[in-house]
C-alpha cells in the first residue's frame, strides 16, 4: 500500500479521527460504526464502510473474532463472539488483485445486564397490590442502550417475603408469578416488602445472566 494513500477512520460518535499517510491523497476510507466504536456480542452490529472515489463493489472486509457480511452498498453487519478487541481489515480490488487499504480496531463488549421491572416499576419503588395482580410477571429491560428492541427473557426467579417471623420463599419458572405468590401478595399490608431474587434471564447472545435482586414496598 502506497504511503500517499490517506486512511480516514471514523467511529460515528465521540471517536477520534485517525489519519495515516500523506495529506495529498484524494482517497478517504471511512469505517463508521453506527452504534459508536463498540461491537456487542449477540447483536447484528451495523457498519458503514466507504472509500471516497472507490466503488463499494470493489471493497471487501474481514474481521477476526467474528464475522462480517455485506448488506448492500456501504452497509455491513458484524457479528462478534468474545469480549476484548477485534481488527477489521478493509481491502480494495485493483487490477484483479486485493490490496489491504486499512485496519480499524473495535472494542467488543457484552450487552449490559438489564433491570428488573414489574408493573412499570423499577426496584426499590413503592407498588400497589392491584397493579401486580393486573400484570403478575417480571420484565427485564435495558435502560438508555444504543440498540433498540434488545430483549431478555426471564427464565426463573425466587419470590420471598417476611410474614411475621417467618420467611416465605417460592421458586418460579419463567417470568410469571405463581398463583400462590399472587395470593400472598394480595393479603399483604402497606409497608410490607417483597423480594425477587436469583433472577435468571436469557439474553440475545444465548447466555443466561444472573441479575441483581429487586425489592418493592407495598403501598
Amino acid at each position: 500500500m502506497k504511503t500517499s494513500i490517506k486512511l480516514l477512520l471514523i467511529a460515528f460518535l465521540f471517536t477520534p479521527i485517525f489519519v495515516f499517510g500523506q495529506s495529498n491523497s484524494k482517497d478517504l476510507l471511512s469505517v463508521s460504526a453506527t452504534k459508536m466504536n463498540v461491537l456487542y456480542i449477540g447483536l447484528d452490529n451495523p457498519l458503514d464502510i466507504a472509500i471516497c472515489n472507490v466503488k463499494p463493489e470493489t471493497i471487501s472486509v474481514s474481521i477476526d473474532n467474528g464475522e462480517i457480511v455485506k448488506v448492500e452498498g456501504i452497509h455491513w453487519i458484524a457479528k462478534v463472539n468474545t469480549p476484548g478487541k477485534t481488527s477489521l481489515k478493509v481491502f480494495v480490488e485493483k487490477d484483479g488483485k486485493k490490496e489491504l487499504y486499512g485496519v480499524r480496531e473495535f472494542r467488543i463488549m457484552k450487552i449490559p445486564d438489564p433491570e428488573v421491572i414489574i408493573s412499570n416499576k423499577h426496584s426499590e419503588s413503592q407498588i400497589e397490590i392491584q397493579k401486580i395482580i393486573e400484570a403478575p410477571y417480571l420484565v427485564v429491560a435495558l435502560q438508555d442502550f444504543l440498540f433498540d428492541n434488545v430483549k431478555f427473557e426471564v427464565t426463573s426467579f425466587k419470590f420471598s417475603v417476611a410474614l411475621g417471623e417467618k420467611i416465605i420463599e417460592i421458586n418460579c419458572k419463567g417470568n410469571q408469578l405463581t398463583p400462590e405468590v399472587i395470593k400472598i401478595i394480595g393479603e399483604l399490608k402497606a409497608g410490607a416488602k417483597i423480594y425477587f431474587e436469583d433472577i435468571k434471564a436469557k439474553g440475545p447472545d444465548g447466555t443466561i445472566r444472573n441479575l441483581a435482586s429487586a425489592i418493592y414496598t407495598i403501598r
